[in-house]
């Protein structure tokens, strides 16, 4: 891990809020937390993400305009946003300084960083001023030659099962609004879930097959706590790839609590493990394919990593 210490109260930080995960969950500790950064002398603004993708368009003019040190207070799709972003304004990212509040939903990705839960103990490591380096995915979508579309990622990129699973909640909502969307959609998507054949190739490895679940992760967690790639390095260069092949249903009924705890590796049978810096994923039809919540467009998916390319607060080996 390449740690670099800096002065916080030196900068003035961009603050990129998502008024809408604030309103969705209690945060009675954002006055504490804007009176400890002026009590430190923390120069900032304060941005609000409140539309479809806005955090990116906020922050890729911030980038444009000079500003390099920046703090997201939201969930994982917020974070995202932010990063695409600053990938997005083509300025040098070694010299983007990002922090985080989580506040969504699952907070998958502060899992792996070990950061409280605790939004006023977060304040205090950011004082602490302690950053590393971080790798970033790049995921870009072809049909025919043509690319439809590219994203930036820094957790987990997913496929096949998971990826349907949000389809699902996002085009078919329950009848009963008391009912968990996501739960009820990932058991009715278990059931019609259609196999699909579906290759990978990279330097290191060759797969063909019909998956139930694929990730190609950068760090340890998703899907609100599924340690899927249990042995992910933020910052070794390496993408974690993860295939879990095709199975009954009971099976998945049976062991779906190990991918929770990371011991799936071992407990389901003929899932797959490697490690590449750069992937292509094709399909007969196309497999879905979603980050953080969102769906990306379908098609030949060609996947690349950007090693130690943003500076991120940790809370690791500190």
């Amino acid at each position: 891990m390449a740690l670099n210490t800096i002065n916080v109260a030196d900068f003035e930080w961009q603050i990129i809020m998502n008024p809408n995960a604030c309103e969705r969950k209690n945060f009675d500790e954002w006055p504490d937390i804007i009176a400890k950064l002026e009590q430190h002398h923390i120069q900032y603004k304060i941005h609000y993400s409140d539309g479809s993708h806005a955090g990116i368009k906020i922050t890729k003019n911030l980038c444009r305009d000079g500003y390099r040190y920046f703090i997201v207070v939201g969930g994982d799709g917020t974070i995202n946003e932010v990063v695409n972003g600053i990938f997005g304004s083509r300025v040098n990212t070694n010299e983007v300084f990002l922090a985080v509040i989580p506040h969504g939903r699952g907070n998958d990705w502060a899992r792996t960083h070990h950061f409280p839960k605790n939004q006023l103990d977060t304040i205090d490591g950011f004082l602490q001023g302690h950053f590393t380096t971080h790798d970033i995915g790049l995921t870009k979508v072809f049909q025919e030659g043509d690319m439809l579309e590219k994203r930036y990622f820094l957790n987990i990129n997913s496929y096949c099962y998971s990826a349907d699973v949000i389809y699902e909640t996002i085009y078919n909502k329950p009848l009963f609004k008391k009912i968990s969307v996501y739960l009820l959609r990932a058991i009715t998507t278990l059931f019609k879930f259609k196999f699909k054949k579906t290759t990978i190739q990279s330097e290191e490895f060759q797969y063909e097959g019909m998956p139930f679940m694929m990730v190609v992760a950068v760090c340890q967690y998703n899907g609100g706590g599924m340690r899927q790639a249990p042995q992910a390095q933020y910052d070794d260069g390496l993408f974690d790839v993860i295939i879990i092949p095709k199975i009954s249903k009971m099976t998945v009924i049976r062991k779906i609590k190990y991918i929770f705890t990371g011991e799936h590796l071992k407990m389901i049978e003929g899932v797959q493990f490697f490690r590449t810096n750069k992937l292509v994923i094709d399909s007969s039809p196309y497999i879905l394919s979603e980050m953080e919540g969102e769906l990306l467009a379908q098609g030949r998916y060609e996947i690349e990593m950007l090693p130690n390319s943003l500076n991120i607060l940790t809370f690791n080996q500190q």
